[in-house]
């Protein structure tokens, strides 16, 4: 049978899938931020001073809305569907295919903890498999006695 390094593929992979969903979350949180923000313009723009002064305020609010999904929201998606490439990669008995997904996915886990990527839970679970994928070395295969006769 051959052997691959379950274990920190399987690290890398929850947190990918932890940086994925933190970004969806944000990505959601975001969108309702934005749509509450239309529908008080919409009720607050009737009236005529504060309407005014409120479309002002929700257009500087929408510039910043789009600014704050694309960085904290999207990049954490991307970043989390790198880390989860690079696992994948890692499911190999080749050493240096391992090797090179365990960089991927450590590079890719450190950028997200910048954007909190997973809840900082799922980057360092990246870390944590991507380091074990670094170290990992098949067990040397046991070859049975020779024949006594």
């Amino acid at each position: 049978m051959v052997e691959k390094p379950i274990f920190p593929l399987l690290l890398s992979m929850i947190g990918a899938t932890l940086v994925i969903i933190s970004g969806l979350v944000i990505v959601a949180f975001i969108t309702l931020i934005s749509v509450s923000a239309l529908i008080m313009e919409e009720v607050i723009g009737e009236i005529p001073i504060i309407g005014s002064i409120s479309a002002y305020l929700v257009g500087l609010v929408f510039e910043e809305i789009i600014i704050s999904l694309a960085v904290f929201g999207i990049c954490p998606i991307v970043i989390g569907i790198l880390m989860f490439i690079g696992a994948v990669i890692m499911n190999s008995t080749n050493k240096s295919r391992v090797k090179r997904g365990s960089i991927i996915v450590i590079i890719f886990s450190i950028i997200a903890v910048f954007l909190g990527g997973g809840f900082y839970i799922g980057s360092i679970l990246g870390i944590i498999g991507g380091i074990l994928g670094l170290v990992w070395k098949p067990s040397k295969a046991v070859l049975p006695p020779p024949p006594s006769y």
